[in-house]
């Protein structure tokens, strides 16, 4: 053989022993491939994960408290109270009238609503040092609904330090105004 025989021969050779070894598993070139093919995969399922909304993620104006069986929509509540003391007619005007991060339709949330938020509390703000997302835990102090007791058809108000729901009795409970969202498809 010439020289030119002999390195075709040689490249021929190097070709089948590298090619043998990428689909040996017990080759380095395999088990590499199989790593970067499960790094992508990994990384597919990351985006999709990572881009649904899910409770605790600042998102809509606000911060998600609620998603639904769709995965697609929900309920946000707003990162703070309302300033200031007021009675239910005005909790309801300053939801109305709320136009935080562009969205204006925010409103005065249901007693069912509340309690739903209630339950999630801790995800609205993890790092609360009172240990309870950001909500007035104080005894006396509650957040309005708008919500009517059936029974006496007073207004009923959250308790954000035990979780109960109550009937207004004269005090001015906070404002926490909440809105609905929905996930383009």
């Amino acid at each position: 053989m010439n020289k030119k025989q002999h390195i075709i021969a040689l490249f021929a050779t190097v070709a089948v022993t590298t090619s043998a070894q990428a689909a040996n598993p017990a080759s380095k070139a395999y088990v590499d491939q199989q790593v970067q093919t499960l790094q992508s995969q990994i990384t597919n399922i990351d985006s999709g994960i990572s881009s649904a909304p899910r409770v605790g993620q600042a998102k809509h104006g606000g911060v998600i408290f609620f998603v639904n069986q769709t995965g697609q929509g929900g309920l946000v509540v707003a990162e703070s109270d309302e300033p200031g003391t007021h009675s239910r007619d005005q909790a309801i005007a300053a939801c109305l009238a709320k136009t935080t991060n562009g969205f204006t339709d925010w409103y005065l949330p249901t007693r069912a609503e509340l309690s739903l938020l209630w339950t999630n509390r801790f995800a609205v703000e993890p790092t609360d040092p009172n240990g309870n997302g950001g909500f007035t835990i104080l005894d006396s102090q509650s957040h309005w609904s708008s919500s009517l007791d059936p029974r006496d058809n007073a207004t009923m108000v959250q308790n954000f330090y035990n979780g109960t729901q109550v009937d207004d009795i004269g005090v001015q409970p906070h404002v926490r105004c909440i809105r609905t969202f929905t996930e383009a498809t």
